[in-house]
């Protein structure tokens, strides 16, 4: 009676000391390591190419628009009003289009940026640096500084910079 008595004291003294570890909690900013490690991969240089080719295109169809509502108010000033009115017809088909344009290349865009993040390469690799830096630094739980739930941390807590510095490392 005597040993199933200590034995079972000694199973719950092990789950009571085992219920006792304490949980250390860290905090990573992953937006932030994407714009400061990420950023400098080749698919997000793709991605600012892509950006930046969207904008000039949208800007050399601005300028279109642009001119032919001058082409219009010169035809409205000589009293040409077919012309106007053909112009007219240009000026809402060329708006059209830009309105057009600008949404079909805005989804591009953010299904690209979605891709980026979503990836299994960048998500493979950041979440081997944050597992790697939290175990190595004592964190059990570790929560992404963006959660809405997230009111405030220290600044001891944050290991985004650290993170950033093991993904540097490789």
């Amino acid at each position: 009676m005597k040993r199933i008595l200590l034995g079972v004291m000694s199973i719950v003294f092990g789950f009571s000391l085992s219920a006792q570890q304490i949980t250390t909690v860290g905090v990573v900013d992953t937006a932030r390591i994407y714009s400061t490690y990420f950023s400098q991969s080749a698919a997000v240089r793709e991605l600012e190419d892509f950006r930046a080719e969207f904008q000039a295109e949208l800007n050399r169809h601005a300028q279109d628009l642009r001119s032919l509502q001058e082409s219009k108010v010169a035809a409205d000033l000589r009293g040409d009003s077919e012309t106007s009115l053909r112009i007219d017809e240009e000026i809402f088909q060329k708006a059209q289009f830009i309105q057009d344009f600008q949404r079909i290349r805005q989804r591009q865009l953010e299904q690209m940026q979605n891709n980026l993040t979503q990836s299994d390469t960048f998500l493979r690799e950041l979440q081997s640096a944050i597992r790697l830096t939290a175990e190595s630094e004592g964190f059990t739980v570790v929560l992404d500084a963006r959660s809405s739930s997230l009111q405030w941390w220290s600044s001891e807590v944050d290991i985004t910079d650290r993170v950033i510095s093991r993904l540097r490392g490789r």
